[in-house]
């Protein structure tokens, strides 16, 4: 059995988490907190108390909820980033040098 005040700290570090990444405009730092969010609410759900087990539960189903919405966002975002890393960029033009003196 886990402390009550370290479950209710766990729980409330999954729903700050989930706040964050909501907050977060880019999916993979979004679809990371979540994830973090995910695993604090964990262990007050499985040694907890009574009270920091159920609001470790709502906090893992809304993790586990905008986790599954931002997930093809993030795939979306990382397709374009391999495509703009891989696509050949045209060369580079030289300045004209100015002439010697």
């Amino acid at each position: 059995m886990m402390k009550p005040e370290s479950a209710r700290t766990l729980m409330w570090s999954g729903a700050i988490l989930v706040i964050v990444g909501a907050a977060i405009g880019a999916p993979a730092g979004g679809l990371f907190c979540m994830g973090l969010a995910a695993l604090c609410s964990l262990a007050p759900i499985i040694v907890g108390p009574t009270s920091p087990r159920l609001g470790g539960a709502v906090v893992l189903v809304i993790a586990l909820a905008i986790a599954g919405q931002l997930y093809p966002l993030y795939q979306k975002d990382q397709e374009r980033l391999r495509e703009r890393a891989t696509k050949p960029h045209p060369p580079q033009q030289q300045a004209p040098q100015p002439a010697p003196p």
